[in-house]
């Protein structure tokens, strides 16, 4: 476990004060639950979980701040005030995103990596729809 702290350090302080106590108790348990096993499935279990949480660390490090996440949506908003239908789209987009980043962190956190790819798919598949609204923007103007 004390490994498992250290690397959870790794993590950028916004990720660790939400999902450091979970993480922990999840990997507690699941070596907990290795304890019988042999010791070659015990240390290809260990290498999996520091692995994986490595794999995380770059993922967290690699994202966008909340403030970051924002700005975009604060500038479309003004952007499109006055087109009602484009601005309902792009709040709809926005919260599309932050609900895909928000359950990339989840599954991450549980070491749902393959539902953390598809959700992070789907986050990139929103911000790239996002994009296309502001490139016709500038287009129209």
């Amino acid at each position: 476990m004390t490994i498992y702290r250290w690397l959870l350090r790794l993590y950028p302080e916004s990720f660790r004060s939400a999902f450091e106590q979970e993480i922990l108790a999840t990997l507690a348990r699941v070596e907990c639950e290795s304890a019988n096993r042999g010791t070659i499935r015990r240390i290809l279990l260990f290498g999996r979980e520091v692995a994986g949480l490595l794999v995380g660390m770059v993922v967290q490090r690699s994202r966008p701040t909340s403030s970051a996440l924002q700005a975009p949506a604060l500038a479309a908003a003004s952007v499109f005030d006055t087109q009602a239908s484009d601005s309902d789209e792009i709040a709809e987009v926005e919260r599309s995103i932050r609900f895909h980043l928000t359950k990339t962190i989840d599954c991450i956190a549980h070491h749902n990596f393959e539902g953390a790819r598809l959700h992070a798919r789907e986050e990139q598949r929103a911000r790239a729809q996002l994009a296309n609204f502001h490139t016709s923007d500038a287009h129209d103007t």
